[in-house]
């Protein structure tokens, strides 16, 4: 098994640690840390176990996973983090030399890992005039054509944040068969109005889901994260974990089932979220509508979340991102890491007053250069 570089991790991870208090992050696609200490959970530090029994899971977290999201607690594998969750279940499920169908543009974090354990990645197209959704007839086709063993993808889609509805993915795990599976990444799926506790998973025997705590509750370093799949595809994926990690933090599974079983956490940690995201939302959209109008911005807007893909002419979008960042202190991600070179993907996640000031500096560079 050979792990390439993953270049947008890289990316990600050096600017993360040298990133100048100067700069205006647009990049960023998750929550940005919305509590800092236990005590912003309403734990004293002395109630926080190091150990307790949970060798395949703490059982009251998958319970609590398991009510929130109507599935069997069978059905959820614990992991740090969704990307820990999507490799265990891609790596029961496929064997080296599988095909397996992956969206593009994507999020390298799942394409590379698939790569990593031997499958052959075949891409399935989300196009830009079709407001980057899926088709789900071409997508059965392929999978058929190319004897697939299975097919991922996210929603909302990282990077264009296109949401699918569950009726739509349902029909394309049935029309596949349930020889193949269907895995779903639902990382920002809460971070949309009207979608807490919702999700796809186990809705056909062969719809798998991954989540975690990360980009809509702003709770990464807590790496706490599941997987949403049939008994066997959960057995095998902690199995696997025997292998890699042996066995989760015990404390990240209790601070994770605390969060989970109090409303006032896991309800209005996302509310305050969800709050954030749309004051700065609504400043993306009078921007593209009044300000940028006839200065050669594409941007095909979701109707939700915090983040899209931009295109502007005249410009490749790696060459963009990186001028924005050189001239104007802006921060977003050049399309090539996700197979759109000529896109850049722009968040509004960091809230309104950091948002206002990127994007004018955005009109800005491009009132001078363009």
């Amino acid at each position: 098994m050979r792990f390439d570089t993953i270049p947008y991790m890289e990316w990600s991870k050096i600017g993360a640690d040298t990133l100048n208090p100067d700069h205006l992050n647009l990049a960023g696609s998750g929550m940005p840390p919305l509590i800092a200490t236990l005590a912003d959970l309403g734990i004293d530090a002395g109630e926080l176990p190091l150990a307790g029994a949970h060798g395949y899971g703490y059982a009251p977290l998958r319970e609590a996973i398991a009510e929130r999201y109507g599935v069997h607690a069978e059905n959820v594998l614990i992991s740090q983090g969704t990307s820990m969750a999507n490799f265990l279940v891609l790596a029961v499920q496929l064997n080296p030399g599988d095909v397996l169908l992956v969206e593009t543009p994507v999020y390298e974090c799942i394409s590379y890992p698939a790569r990593a354990l031997g499958a052959r990645i075949v891409p399935f197209e989300r196009k830009e005039e079709d407001g980057w959704k899926l088709n789900i007839e071409e997508m059965v086709s392929l999978a058929y054509a190319t004897g697939a063993r299975g097919l991922v993808l996210s929603n909302p889609h990282n990077p264009s944040g296109a949401f699918s509805s569950d009726a739509d993915l349902i029909r394309l795990a049935e029309g596949t068969g349930k020889e193949r599976f269907v895995l779903v990444d639902e990382v920002y799926r809460e971070g949309r109005v009207n979608q807490a506790g919702r999700t796809c998973a186990m809705k056909a025997p062969n719809l798998y889901t991954t989540s975690s705590l990360t980009k809509v509750w702003g709770l990464g370093d807590l790496r706490a994260g599941w997987a949403i799949a049939a008994h066997d595809v959960v057995r095998s994926g902690y199995r696997a974990y025997d292998n890699l990690g042996v066995i989760n933090p015990f404390p990240m599974e209790w601070l994770t089932h605390r969060i989970f079983t109090r409303e006032e956490l896991i309800g209005g940690l996302r509310e305050k979220g969800l709050a954030v995201v749309d004051e700065a939302r609504a400043h993306v959209n009078r921007f593209l509508s009044k300000r940028a109008s006839g200065k050669r911005i594409k941007a095909v807007m979701p109707d939700g979340g915090g983040f899209a893909i931009w295109r502007i002419d005249g410009i490749n979008g790696d060459s963009l991102a990186k001028r924005l960042y050189e001239e104007e202190g802006v921060i977003v991600v050049p399309g090539s890491f996700f197979g759109v070179p000529a896109h850049i993907r722009v968040a509004w996640t960091a809230g309104a007053e950091p948002v206002v000031q990127g994007l004018h500096r955005i009109d800005r560079w491009m009132s001078k250069n363009l």
